[in-house]
């Protein structure tokens, strides 16, 4: 991962905050390039999440929520409260 590249998405899309330029690096430094495979989990269940940043490629995300255990039930809930 290009340094350059978080540190202009950090730029981009914070431009209310002021960081220095070596605050930025020292964010950048933080960071470390990881690759993964197709069908590779980035999380898994019971893990806590660190903070990343997607330089290329597509991501998944997959939630569980114990109240809506299929589409349909969650479907019927979101509609149900809707109508509150």
């Amino acid at each position: 991962m290009a340094k350059e590249e978080l540190i202009n998405f950090v730029k981009a899309n914070i431009p209310n905050i002021s960081v220095t330029p070596a605050g930025l690096e020292t964010i950048a430094a933080h960071f470390e390039e990881i690759e993964f495979s197709k069908n590779e989990f980035l999380l898994k269940q019971g893990k806590v999440s660190d903070y990343y940043y997607l330089a290329s490629g597509f991501l998944r995300a997959f939630t569980f929520d114990e109240v809506c255990i299929t589409t349909e039930k969650c479907s019927q809930l979101v509609a149900r409260e809707k109508m509150e």
